[in-house]
């Protein structure tokens, strides 16, 4: 595809002129598919790069997909998990399920790539999904490299900016386009999330 060929000419040209030869991908929607034709390209063209990616949890990355993207240069995949409730997962239309997302990162794990999963309390949730959360990632640490654990953000203009009844006025507002201030009654305070995290994961925060 045209869009490869751009993409090595652009490692290139930045190799030449800076020697850099590790590379981040940070769209989140970063396929499996696009993965495995850049690992090709990685391999093809000799280009001799490293990297790692945003992604979602996908059927896609059986044993053989990982295994070719380990040798194709992959380093560590950032995966968005959001909850462990399959009833969650369900809500937030993740298309996933938590069999799913070990099947992955055992996958991922065996084929020597390093994973970053994210979590987060959202509004809605409740504090026994959000903990059954960290029971699993806690359950699967052995699978897991490192855990980015968060509190539901709103980036501005998004859908959700757009519907949230809940905005809060603020001198800040204009600052932190990815933290719109909101408030709502069905989310835990900031306090109390990091009180909840820590019986879980003391070093987190």
């Amino acid at each position: 595809p045209a869009f490869l060929a751009r993409v090595a000419g652009h490692v290139r040209l930045v190799r030449e002129r800076h020697g850099i030869s590790d590379f981040v991908l940070t769209d989140n929607l970063v396929s499996p598919v696009v993965m495995a034709q850049l690992c090709e390209l990685n391999r093809e063209q000799g280009l001799g790069i490293g990297w790692e990616s945003m992604a979602r949890f996908d059927r896609a990355y059986t044993r053989a997909l990982c295994d070719l993207l380990a040798r194709g240069g992959c380093r560590r995949l950032d995966l968005g998990l959001e909850t462990a409730s399959n009833e969650g997962l369900r809500k937030l239309r993740k298309g996933i399920t938590t069999e799913l997302v070990v099947d992955n990162l055992r996958n991922l794990k065996a084929a020597g790539i390093q994973t970053k999963v994210f979590a987060m309390h959202y509004p809605g949730q409740s504090l026994q999904e959000y903990e059954e959360t960290l029971r699993f990632l806690r359950q699967h640490q052995e699978l897991i490299d490192e855990v980015a654990l968060s509190r539901f953000s709103i980036a501005r203009d998004t859908n959700c900016h757009m519907g949230f009844a809940q905005l809060v006025d603020s001198d800040q507002a204009d600052l932190d386009v990815f933290s719109v201030p909101h408030d709502r009654a069905d989310e835990l305070s900031l306090g109390a999330l990091v009180e909840v995290t820590r019986r879980h994961f003391p070093d987190h925060w």
